[in-house]
């Protein structure tokens, strides 16, 4: 059904964003904005492995953007474009709804096929990212199955939507008294204060409200002992490079929260096509915490969502207390691993697994969560 061709030259399909968006799904991190992006910035020593699959027309029907990685000696293992640091979720095989299962299956397939090659050849396929529910992964797993390769899946953490129906008057009557009373504090706090000022930052206003939103989050993190997601140069280009092309296409929402001109809380979200917020990066001043500037402008975002009937924010990977507060659904977050149907690369994956295995071991005598071990549903 599908002719299925693997290429390096992704530089030329980041050219056609109108062909890629339009399989992304209405998500930002699969979209061009954001994967050409983090290639341009973050992919150096990197070999792209694209893998492109057309119908019986010559019509393009779905993408895997992946890269590879390590050598014939340690395993070559590819990787969704987007990982690492970048901690880019919802990663999918790239098609429309119509086409998601099959062109996934054949994809699926098509790789186990090519494990062996002498030029596309590979040992592990290792995707961190997967939303729990993603049927195109579910079929990209049964497709590499029925080739031949092994799977191990596995959920550390969850992501986290907040749906927003319905107006803000009618969300907040469905809330707990203790909810709407501490809702109401917030809110006539932003009305008492004449310093305190919310809005949504746009044009020239943008890259200044980055600085300063970037800088709350590192002063925030560092005070921890943590080094912080922007302490390399590399990476602040690649989010800065991200926002740009995001405006570009009308999809930046910056909601920030000011105290007389200094910015004292803000928020990086990028819109979906699906009609979803996705808050990927926030920031607040740790030296202003009697003034709560976290949970007032998470007030003003979730008022800003219900006004504009956009679906929900997204809150993304993560288990921190407040998703559930806000009483955000969870979803578990998968990494799936596939190993090539070849004596070599299950030699390395024997070495990986009992690797795994102390490692659960570890998380049991010190008390630690262990990582739950899970099937894809669909890849039996």
């Amino acid at each position: 059904m599908y002719s299925i061709e693997i290429t390096s030259q992704i530089e030329s399909w980041f050219d056609q964003p109108e062909i890629w968006d339009s399989l992304a799904g209405g998500v930002p991190f699969r979209q061009v904005a954001w994967l050409g992006s983090w290639w341009k910035h973050l992919s150096e020593g990197r070999e792209a492995y694209l893998v492109v699959a057309r119908d019986s027309s010559g019509n393009v029907q779905g993408l895997l953007p992946l890269y590879r990685a390590g050598s014939g000696t340690r395993g070559r293992t590819l990787h969704f474009i987007g990982d690492g640091s970048a901690c880019t979720d919802d990663i999918s095989v790239l098609a429309t709804d119509e086409h998601a299962a099959t062109v996934s299956e054949a994809i699926g397939r098509h790789l186990a096929e090519m494990a062996s090659h002498h030029q596309d050849g590979w040992d592990v396929l290792d995707l961190d990212g997967i939303v729990e529910g993603n049927e195109a992964c579910r079929a990209l797993a049964r497709g590499l199955r029925l080739g031949g390769a092994t799977l191990h899946s596995m959920s550390r953490m969850k992501t986290w939507f907040k749906k927003c129906e319905g107006t803000w008057e009618e969300s907040l009557k469905q809330s707990s008294k203790s909810s709407r009373r501490a809702i109401g504090q917030l809110t006539k706090r932003l009305a008492s204060i004449p310093e305190l000022r919310y809005c949504v930052t746009e044009g020239e206003d943008v890259e200044l409200a980055m600085a300063q939103m970037i800088q709350l989050h590192q002063a925030r993190w560092i005070a921890a002992g943590e080094t912080g997601t922007y302490a390399e140069p590399q990476f602040r280009d690649f989010i800065e490079a991200a926002v740009r092309a995001f405006e570009a296409n009308g999809q930046l929402y910056l909601p920030t929260l000011y105290h007389g001109s200094d910015v004292i809380a803000a928020e990086l979200h990028f819109i979906g096509q699906n009609g979803r917020s996705y808050c990927y990066s926030t920031g607040y001043d740790i030296n202003q915490m009697e003034l709560e500037p976290g949970r007032l402008l998470n007030v003003c975002v979730l008022q800003h969502v219900h006004e504009s009937t956009w679906l929900g924010v997204d809150l993304l990977r993560g288990d921190e207390p407040y998703k559930q507060r806000m009483k955000a659904e969870p979803r578990k977050l998968i990494r799936m691993r596939a190993v090539a149907p070849a004596i070599v690369p299950r030699l390395f994956d024997a070495a990986w697994r009992t690797q795994f295995v102390l490692k659960q071991w570890m998380r049991g005598k010190t008390g630690r969560k262990l990582i739950e071990v899970i099937e894809l549903v669909g890849a039996k």
